[in-house]
């Protein structure tokens, strides 16, 4: 149908396929369409219909999945993960792929590229589960073509993986460990979804394609040393297939028996993801009575800094603290643990993992509870009066229990001989420092991060916008470049406590003390920092005074 061609009618039940006018006129039964649906600016239906299927966002799926599946295995299957170095080449082709295609195809389909987050949104509400198996199928099947194109250009024996970067499970994690840290690592990508692309207040504006690709490069450091890293069925399903109908010489066997781990832990973290919109949801609702306690009712600004301080307490804001933190204790302790420390390619990668994961874990809680992710970051906005006492000892308590619980979770997918820190990266004062480097040290790196978060998430003067969490990320990552040889940079004291006390009690013949015995500097310097940086604050806010005659009394609130 062209621009001007005049409105179909349908009957119930019937079956047409239409094509995008100006103004569409959506049939009331059974359709296949091609576009005219009205759609949020990242591409998401705002009321699906069980009855229709856009077939235009199903090709756009398709080219999508395909380009992903390509460029992605393709860096993977020429380069290796055999260095910290290509682990980072592949990461960054995966994410940023992500992020490429997202923003190319999201106004036609909402940028899945992915069928655990496909399943996820389906859960939700947010696609109907024809058009969801619809986008499933071209997913699937995009990924198959993508790997029978590479194929054309790698020869057997220039495939570095043997086997088209097929996931299989790395010496010496059991199935169970690969299923648990896919379903992590799935939860990460659909949880930034749901909160940066669908809820109508997240904080990343158009960012959020760029923070959905993060959180799948954030992944993939982690879990390329534990599978490869899937947390895309149809990513693992196209490979798999694919090189072991190939006949090379060289294939190595694994790919096929380990693909139902490979749907498995995706599809279980795309369900969490999907419940935790019980809780996280605007008009989530679960706790409201007249005792200033209240989920989720408080005013807040773009950066998600509550206005209104008669609501005391917060516990949505609370529990997306205990989400986001124990995220970030996840990751990035997990990339310390397996990478090492030991190079400076390695100290890099750690460094973009902490400071890219503030960044996104900022951006999928900061419309929830302002995205602290930090002890230290609530002491300062507690004493700048910007955060309530009271929320900040629930945000606190929730922060530090995350971490504990993030700790856990990467000691239960971390075998003791896999763990290049020997502490799940606790926090020690490296050889050759004394105690009052470090706590200077953390002192100062925390103040640069303090300082940048009321600077630019907190003060209504502020030009940074929607990069608020991108510059906050940025301070982080270059205090872990200056800290790590120190103390291997903590500048977030939960962050410091979940490794100590996890890694003490979990029993491994190669323990490295230390991570309890310095905790006290971890959690001293962050604090003060953290209250320099409110006293540094308040000289900023003041108003300027208005030029008045000489003599004239000056009046300053």
């Amino acid at each position: 149908l062209g621009p001007k061609s005049p409105a179909r009618t349908v009957e119930d039940r019937s079956l047409i396929i239409m094509a995008a006018v100006s103004e569409p006129t959506a049939p009331s039964g059974w359709a296949l369409l091609w576009g005219g649906i009205k759609r949020s600016v990242t591409g998401y239906e705002y009321k699906p219909d069980k009855r229709h299927i856009d077939l235009k966002a199903v090709t756009a799926e398709f080219l999508g999945t395909l380009l992903l599946t390509f460029v992605g295995c393709g860096a993977a299957t020429v380069h290796g993960a055999g260095t910290p170095i290509t682990r980072l080449i592949i990461a960054f082709s995966f994410g940023m792929t992500v992020m490429a295609v997202a923003y190319a195809i999201g106004h036609h389909s909402g940028g899945h590229l992915n069928c655990a987050v496909t399943f996820s949104l389906v859960l939700g509400g947010a696609v109907s589960w024809n058009q969801g198996l619809a986008n499933l199928v071209a997913q699937c099947f995009a990924s198959i073509v993508a790997c029978i194109l590479l194929t054309i250009i790698h020869p057997c024996e220039m495939d570095l993986t043997t086997t088209l970067a097929t996931n299989i499970p790395a010496p010496g994690f059991t199935d169970w460990q690969v299923i648990l840290a896919e379903a992590i690592g799935t939860f990460l990508l659909c949880f930034t979804v749901w909160e940066t692309a669908v809820t109508k207040v997240a904080s990343s504006g158009k960012n959020s394609c760029l923070v959905i690709g993060m959180s799948v490069f954030l992944a993939i450091q982690v879990l390329i040393h534990v599978d490869g890293c899937s947390i895309n069925p149809n990513r693992s399903l196209g490979p798999a297939l694919v090189s072991k109908l190939r006949g090379c010489s060289n294939y190595t066997e694994g790919g096929i028996s380990a693909l139902w781990m490979m749907w498995v832990g995706p599809l279980f973290g795309a369900l969490l993801a999907a419940l935790s919109r019980l809780v996280f949801a605007p008009k989530a609702v679960l706790l409201k009575q007249q005792m200033s306690v209240d989920w989720g009712a408080a005013h807040r600004s773009d950066t998600g800094f509550g206005f209104d301080s008669r609501t005391s307490l917060d516990l949505k804001a609370g529990l997306a603290e205990l989400v986001g933190t124990g995220l970030l204790t996840f990751l990035g302790c997990g990339v310390a643990s397996l990478n090492g420390a030991d190079t400076a390619e390695k100290k890099l990668t750690i460094a973009m993992e902490f400071g890219l994961g503030v960044a996104v874990l900022a951006y999928g809680t900061g419309h929830h509870s302002g995205g602290q992710l930090n002890p230290a970051v609530t002491l300062s906005l507690v004493v700048g009066k910007a955060v309530t006492m009271e929320q900040g000892v629930v945000n606190l308590a929730c922060q530090v229990l995350g971490c504990v619980i993030g700790a856990a979770l990467l000691g239960a997918v971390v075998p003791c001989d896999k763990d290049l820190t020997m502490s799940l990266a606790s926090n020690s004062v490296a050889p050759g420092y004394d105690l009052g480097h470090a706590l200077f040290g953390e002192a100062v790196g925390t103040f640069l991060l303090c300082f940048t978060v009321w600077e630019t998430a907190v003060v209504s003067v502020s030009q940074t916008g929607k990069n608020a969490c991108l510059a906050i990320g940025g301070s982080v990552m270059i205090s872990v470049c200056m800290l790590i040889p120190i103390t291997g940079c903590s500048i977030n004291p939960a962050r410091s406590l979940g490794p100590a006390v996890v890694s003490r009690f979990r029993g491994c013949d190669n323990y490295a003390p230390g991570g309890l015995q310095d905790l006290w500097i971890m959690w001293l310097g962050p604090c003060l920092g953290g209250i320099l940086a409110a006293f540094a604050h308040r000289p900023l806010s003041l108003l300027p005074v208005e030029q008045s005659p000489p003599g004239s009394p000056v009046t300053v609130d």
